[in-house]
């Protein structure tokens, strides 16, 4: 059976955002992990370590671009949300405040890695801003878009754990006994599996496999 690739002019701005947002925040951080002296070990040490020059001296720079890339492309992937109709004022201003926030999310995560982590306080403001923008924008989208055809169950109830999970990262971390790196991790992977399915509705969307 030959291979049918997709007609990328049919695509929503969306759909291509969010799957290269996703393709090169992994590049870069793939590189930049395996870049590292030490080796990978999400455990004891966050994500944002990878990006010090002092500590990753060969994989820094990777961490950082890739930051920067990921943030302008999460701008594009909520500016493109605009294409999905919610059939009423109230809902329509819940998705125009979770755009707002997820692209000023974007924002904060392309100036968390221009300024490298080795910048403090700014890249940890930068990167305590994200978190929280991300944490609007999930909440925001899934009240103007749930139940609508095109917010699926799976997406639905990804981006519900990917807000559990922020806030878990929040509450540990102002616990001073407590070093939540795993959940980072886990938000973060959470977040990026509800980018991918957002824009995978978005594609079935186009495709009209759903209706508004």
């Amino acid at each position: 059976m030959p291979l049918v690739l997709p007609d990328l002019s049919k695509v929503p701005i969306t759909g291509l955002s969010g799957i290269a947002a996703i393709l090169v925040f992994c590049l870069f951080s793939g590189i930049s992990i395996a870049s590292y002296p030490g080796g990978f070990t999400p455990i004891d040490m966050w994500l944002g370590d990878y990006g010090f020059p002092d500590i990753n001296p060969a994989g820094a720079a990777y961490y950082n671009l890739g930051s920067m890339l990921t943030g302008l492309l999460l701008i594009v992937f909520y500016t493109g949300l605009y294409q999905h109709s919610v059939a009423s004022p109230a809902r329509t201003s819940l998705r125009t405040a979770g755009q707002a926030a997820g692209v000023f999310s974007g924002i904060s995560l392309f100036i968390a890695g221009y300024l490298t982590p080795a910048v403090m306080p700014g890249n940890l403001i930068a990167s305590y801003a994200f978190f929280a923008l991300t944490f609007l924008a999930i909440i925001f989208l899934h009240m103007a878009f749930r139940s609508r055809p095109f917010y699926s169950e799976a997406t639905a109830c990804m981006g519900l754990a990917s807000v559990a999970l922020i806030v878990l990262l929040g509450v540990t971390q102002a616990l001073a006994s407590i070093e939540p790196i795993v959940a980072e991790w886990c938000a973060l992977f959470a977040l990026i599996s509800w980018i991918g399915l957002t824009s995978r509705d978005s594609y079935r969307r186009a495709r009209g496999r759903c209706h508004d």
